[in-house]
């Protein structure tokens, strides 16, 4: 068992993960905004931070990224930035440089997540670094050179 710290925009799509993952056996947390994942991480250990990228890379005066890079905010437990458009370059840049485990998007496959999910609670590489992306077509868009980080 895992316990997990969710943040997530969407009520919908934080009912389904904290659902999904609780049936799993993990003990679950969900918060909806930046400021909620530094006040919960300064109050309790996880092993894994699932968070959408729209929270991640925000677009408020100072995002969860930037506060994170800006203070030098220690962020142990491994990361798994959720998705639901395209992958860009800044993503890719900027998830690579807080060693995120992993890029799910969404809709995604409730194995998959949970396969992602364990592994990266487990400190392990998951089976797919990128789930629910086509691999090959991400090396034709973004070539070796930012992947190479992954």
């Amino acid at each position: 068992m895992a316990r997990l710290l969710l943040a997530e925009r969407h009520p919908t799509l934080r009912l389904l993960i904290s659902t999904l993952t609780t049936r799993a056996g993990h003990e679950i947390d969900a918060v909806e905004t930046g400021e909620d994942v530094l006040e919960r991480l300064n109050r309790a250990d996880y092993h894994c931070l699932m968070i959408g990228a729209p929270i991640l890379l925000g677009r408020r005066p100072k995002t969860l990224l930037q506060h994170i890079e800006d203070e030098a905010v220690e962020v142990s437990p491994r990361i798994v930035v959720l998705t639901a458009r395209t992958l860009d370059r800044e993503l890719l840049v900027r998830a690579a440089r807080l060693r995120v485990c992993a890029i799910v998007s969404q809709p995604f496959d409730n194995d998959e997540l949970l396969q992602t999910i364990d592994a990266c609670a487990r400190n392990e590489r998951p089976p797919r670094r990128f789930v629910g992306f086509d691999q090959a077509g991400l090396h034709h868009v973004f070539g070796g050179d930012i992947l190479a980080d992954w």
